[in-house]
This record gives structure tokens, sequence and C-alpha cells, in this order.
């Protein structure tokens, strides 16, 4: 029989409304940041409305994996409001969230859970450029919301020409928190906007990658959507940007040191004869692959 690790979890970091819940894994078991779970903590009645969206690009995000070994890829959803606010967020996530809520279509939540791995994360602008991030952290630890000032993107264009999702598209670049980007926007589609927080460009950007290849986007539809551009009111643990950077920087390379001290989990390793033990060196010694979209 096959060693496995049984993690007994009680979150204190912030009043998460969960039940103690447990987890047997087999040994050398990695907590995969990717594979979040479900928000249920959310009511639809009780989104906070910003706007009003007139189009939605889908774009393909893709991104290393926690071991560098293969790319994983998101499809995210942004919105562009028609009064200037925007929202970023994977469309996985959505479905999720809608399906583990009741709605005035079902009145019931489904026990619905993650089908493959996402960028946990969900981005808002503002019409002055001011953005806030919620951020889910592993095995349903609390989303960190932080808020930022507006970002300044100094655009160089280029005249070289591309064509993403057969239009036309022209080259520019720019340096950002520690990285220098490409980008390639459409100056027949007049939006001011693209994925993540980025924008500023005359047209609507439909590929953009850092030249380290660490994050790369790429539209594959464009269409007319009115919808609410609404952030759902879950529980969250409000922070500052670096409050935020420095947690999601344990959760990532020291993973087990983010459970067991941060979050406040129990944790418990168990050997073949059902021998139980706490976590380790083995453990605190596993590090994740993780380099921010922004290094600054």
């Amino acid at each position: 029989m096959k060693a496995r690790i049984s993690i007994l979890f009680f979150l204190i970091f912030v009043p998460l409304s969960v039940n103690a819940q447990m987890f047997a894994v087999e040994a050398g078991y990695v907590p995969n940041p990717y594979l979040v779970h479900p928000q249920a903590d959310w009511q639809w009645e009780k989104q906070k409305t910003y706007d009003t969206a007139f189009i939605r690009i889908r774009y393909k995000m893709t991104f290393w994996n926690g071991e560098k070994s293969e790319r994983y890829q998101d499809n995210r959803l942004v919105f562009v409001g028609k009064n200037g606010y925007r929202k970023d967020v994977s469309e996985l996530l959505e479905v999720m969230d809608w399906k583990n809520t009741p709605t005035p279509y079902t009145d019931k939540r489904q026990a619905y859970t993650y089908a493959s791995p996402l960028f946990p994360a969900t981005f808002f602008v503002s019409p002055q450029g001011d953005s806030w991030t919620l951020f889910r952290t592993i095995l349903g630890g609390p989303i960190l919301r932080y808020e930022e000032k507006p970002a300044v993107f100094n655009w160089m264009l280029h005249p070289e020409t591309d064509s993403v999702l057969g239009y036309v598209c022209q080259k520019a670049s720019m340096d950002s928190k520690g990285r220098h980007y490409l980008a390639w926007y459409c100056p027949d589609i007049a939006v001011n906007a693209g994925p993540y927080k980025f924008d500023g460009l005359p047209g609507l950007i439909l590929r953009m990658e850092d030249t380290a290849a660490d994050y790369i986007w790429e539209a594959d539809g464009i269409e007319k959507f009115c919808t609410p551009i609404a952030e759902k009111q879950f529980v969250v643990q409000k922070s500052t940007r670096k409050q935020a950077r420095e947690l999601l920087d344990i959760m990532f390379s020291q993973p087990y040191k983010f459970l067991s001290q941060i979050l406040g989990m129990k944790i418990k390793v168990f050997d073949e004869y059902e021998n139980s033990r706490s976590v380790g060196e083995k453990e605190f010694a596993v590090t994740l692959y993780y380099r921010p979209v922004e290094l600054e």
C-alpha cells in the first residue's frame, strides 16, 4: 500500500465559512496552486456591479506549471465596459463559481470541482486605471484581494505587422515591472484594452507576451456581449500589494510552510503501515516554480 499524506486543515487566516476537511494523498504529494476550488460563499444577487460590457474577448493564456515541465493553458474572458471598466477572469473559474451557487435558474448548488488547471486570479481595471486583483490560494485557502494605482505603459510603436484572428495587427513593445513585452494590436478595432491590465494602444491588443515567454496571451474570439461587469462578494483577505506578493511567494516557494504556518493546517504524513508523523524536511523542501507577471 502506498504511503500517503492526510491533511486536516482549519483555516485561521481569515474567517472563511468552510468546514474542516481531510485530504488523503499519496506520498510525494505536491499541492498544485493552479487546481483551485470553486467558491460557494457568495450570492448572485449580491454582486457589486461596476459597468455593462459591450464586448468580450477570449484569450488563450499559457504559462509554466509549478515544476516548469509543461505549459498550462487557461482560457481567459476579458469584458470591456461602456464606461471604461474591464474584467479579466478565467472562463473555467466563472463556470465553477456559477455552478456552485443558487441562482434564479437553479435553486441548489452543484458539487462541481475543477476540471483542469487555470490561473487563479481575477483582474479588474477602472476607467481611471486603478486596478484590483483577487488571487485564490491553494486548497481553498483565503482569496487575497489587493488594489493598485494606475499602471503606466510607455509603448513604443513598430512598423512590423502580423495577423491574429484574421485581423491585421501592428507591433508594439514596452517595459513594465521587470519584464519586456511585445504586443500585437489591431488599429481597426478601436477598443483601448487587452488581457491582464494592459491597455494604452490605439487599438485592441490581440496578442501579448513577455520576452522570457513566462506568459503569453493570444485572442481566439471576439464578440459583442452585453453583460454586467460585476465582482462577486466573496469572503476575502484584504491586503496590500506588498503583503499579497510576500504571501504568494511563500505559497509557491514553500507550499508546506504556507499550509501549516500561514493557513494553520494540521498535516500528518502516513507511511505504508498507517503510522503517522508530522511533516518533515522532505515536505518543507518542496519548491514550486513561480515568476509573477509583475517581477517588481
